[in-house]
């Protein structure tokens, strides 16, 4: 593997802006779903089992998804201005 850094600058900004636009989403699906189902009566053994996921697999997951993608598109962003440092 090569330490040789690569990178297109306009793909990476594109990158960086597609990270934090579906950060942003991930954030309002879960958020969304959340407020569904603690405003709506629903309740047996299926809707049991889905909050039960809900709450230990589904929005915890969609959290970590949400938390990396903003992690990178930070990352990104200050790769691009080190690059930019760099060069000037």
């Amino acid at each position: 593997m090569s330490d040789l850094l690569q990178m297109n600058k306009a793909q990476m900004l594109d990158l960086k802006r597609g990270f934090t636009k579906r950060a942003d989403e991930v954030s309002a699906l879960r958020s969304g779903l959340d407020g569904l189902l603690k405003g709506t009566v629903w309740d047996g053994r299926r809707a049991r089992e889905f909050r039960s996921l809900w709450d230990s697999e589904f929005s915890p997951n969609l959290t970590r998804l949400e938390t990396a993608l903003r992690e990178n598109g930070q990352f990104i962003g200050k790769e691009l201005n080190n690059a930019k440092l760099a060069m000037d």
